[in-house]
C-alpha cells in the first residue's frame, strides 16, 4: 500500500523494492473497506512535520484490528521530520 505511485516507483527503481502488486491509496480507506484478513500489518508514516490525523484515530485502529488474521502482526513505524 502506498498513496503516492512515484513513491512506489521511486523504491522500486532505487532501493530494490521487489516488484509486486501494491495497492495505491489512502491505508485508512483500504483497512476500512477490505474484507481480507491480512497476516502482517505495515502502519508506516512519514511525515514533513504534520501528523495526518486520519491515521492515528480509534476509528483507524478498530479497522486495522478487523484487519488482521487471527495471529496477525501489526507494525507501526512513525517518522517525524522537526526543524
Amino acid at each position: 500500500m502506498e498513496i503516492d505511485p512515484v513513491v512506489h516507483r521511486f523504491a522500486e527503481d532505487h532501493f530494490g523494492l521487489p516488484r509486486i502488486n501494491v495497492f495505491h491509496e489512502d491505508g485508512r480507506a483500504f483497512v476500512e473497506k477490505t474484507k481480507e484478513k491480512w497476516d502482517y500489518i505495515l502502519h508506516d508514516v512519514f511525515t514533513g512535520g504534520t501528523v495526518p490525523a486520519h491515521l492515528f484515530t480509534k476509528e483507524m485502529w478498530k479497522s486495522v484490528k478487523a484487519a488482521l488474521a487471527e495471529h496477525g502482526v501489526l507494525t507501526v513505524v512513525c517518522s517525524f521530520v522537526v526543524l
